[in-house]
């Protein structure tokens, strides 16, 4: 069975923030967050969720976005930043491909990547995708892989996007980089099947649009 928890974030004389928890038979497997007042277009929907994360896989999740931009928009612009255990921050890294000059194209953000670059061994990453005015942006702790459970803040990986972009084309990436994240190795990364993250996805998506005006079509 899956239902959706719905909590206002408490804010006086002013729209709340909405927090969502998925749940499928009573156990919490996926979180989501929308600001107020956000609009349908807006980059503003966050999933997150407890993953195995890793910098191969985030580096997969970045590949896999990239092609998403270029089937729909011929382009993408890509942004990375890099976080350390130290809170040392690298970045930004600014990609551009563009289907339509590849001459000038960037190599993608995924090549930072490779065993031979210092990027690539950095504990914590943000990813920022523009294209055709929509934007993705991902983020992961690719080191600590032990955070806990989903409501106990042990959320590790996460996509933003907006909900226009959540209801179309993005929605098959996120459905993507949570099976791919989800391999078992605790009790809160247990593996979920493409139906049920689905199903999960659409009861969140209802949900939002239920409780948020701006976002109606």
């Amino acid at each position: 069975m899956m239902t959706v928890k719905v909590e206002k974030e408490d804010v006086k004389d002013a729209p709340a923030n909405m927090w969502f928890t998925a749940f499928s038979d009573g156990v919490p497997e996926l979180g989501a967050y929308i600001p107020a007042n956000a609009r349908r277009t807006d980059p503003s929907l966050s999933v997150f969720w407890c993953g195995d994360t890793s910098h191969s896989l985030f580096r997969d999740a970045i590949e896999r976005t990239e092609s998403l931009f270029l089937r729909s928009s011929g382009y993408v612009l890509g942004t990375l930043f890099a976080y350390g255990p130290t809170k040392k921050v690298i970045g930004p890294i600014i990609r551009l491909a563009d289907l339509t000059d590849q001459s000038s194209s960037d190599p993608g953000l995924g090549k930072c990547f490779t065993s031979s670059n210092p990027l690539s061994r950095f504990s914590a990453y943000r990813a920022e995708f523009y294209g055709a005015g929509e934007q993705v942006v991902l983020w992961a702790n690719v080191v600590e892989t032990d955070t806990g459970e989903l409501e106990e803040g042990g959320d590790n990986i996460g996509i933003c996007t907006s909900p226009a972009l959540f209801d179309g084309s993005a929605r098959t990436l996120v459905v993507d980089t949570i099976l791919k994240t989800r391999q078992g190795t605790r009790s809160a990364t247990k593996p979920l099947g493409r139906e049920i993250v689905g199903e999960l996805l659409g009861e969140i998506a209802e949900e939002v649009q239920s409780v948020s005006p701006g976002l109606k079509r």
